[in-house]
């Protein structure tokens, strides 16, 4: 063979290749077909080859659109839903770095979902490289979607994440916060009580147990 019929079938095998992924990524989700009008079933499955095509967690976004369709939702509101999502992929991959996990991407979103600003989010990649995200983040939008006025959560993780705290203390202090909440304290008093229980040199303290069902303190 020579060397311009190398190059010709080589190119004609990769193009076919390419075209084969294209076919794939195009082919509708089963999932999206059964369980959308075949207008937002197509809407969403443009959206989830838009994200491969730029190689972001495409998964999420079905499972979106799966969420609204469970709870009823009209189908150009789930496919807006769906691209707000794909949306803010975007903005967490420019924000935390190409480098980053599936994970660390959705957490990303989600952080971003819960009001986070994109400067912390980013300062908390600054202030970790080469770290994985995912617990710090995950548990800033927990505690924001728990009623943690956002500065105060935001102010917490980017304190904790300058000074290297491990992950096992983010997860603690969503959990204590959680109970503290679940035992009737306002969540900006649980989440100081937390802070100030977690911080170095603090006496332990044991997180609150959630009150079982007639316990309260009544007669």
């Amino acid at each position: 063979m020579t060397g311009h019929r190398f190059v010709f079938a080589f190119a004609a095998l990769v193009l076919g290749a390419a075209a084969l992924a294209a076919s794939a990524a195009a082919t509708p989700d089963p999932r999206l077909a059964a369980r959308l009008d075949e207008a937002s079933a197509e809407a969403v499955q443009a959206l989830v080859a838009r994200a491969r095509a730029d190689s972001l967690p495409a998964e999420p976004l079905i499972q979106r659109a799966l969420e609204g369709a469970t709870k009823g939702a009209p189908g150009p509101r789930i496919a807006a839903a769906v691209e707000a999502l794909l949306a803010r992929l975007h903005t967490s991959r420019a924000l935390i770095g190409r480098a980053s996990g599936e994970a660390e991407l959705v957490a990303a979103a989600g952080a971003l979902q819960a009001g986070v600003d994109t400067a912390s989010v980013a300062r908390i990649r600054a202030d970790a490289p080469g770290r994985d995200l995912t617990v710090r983040l995950v548990v800033l939008a927990d505690l924001i979607g728990r009623g943690v006025p956002r500065a105060d959560a935001e102010a917490a993780i980017l304190d904790w994440t300058r000074k290297g705290t491990g992950d096992d203390v983010f997860l603690d202090l969503r959990r204590g916060v959680e109970a503290a909440i679940l035992s009737g304290s306002p969540p900006e008093a649980a989440m100081a009580a937390r802070v100030r229980a977690l911080a170095p040199g603090a006496p332990a303290a044991p997180v609150p147990r959630s009150p079982r069902p007639g316990e309260g303190g009544g007669p």
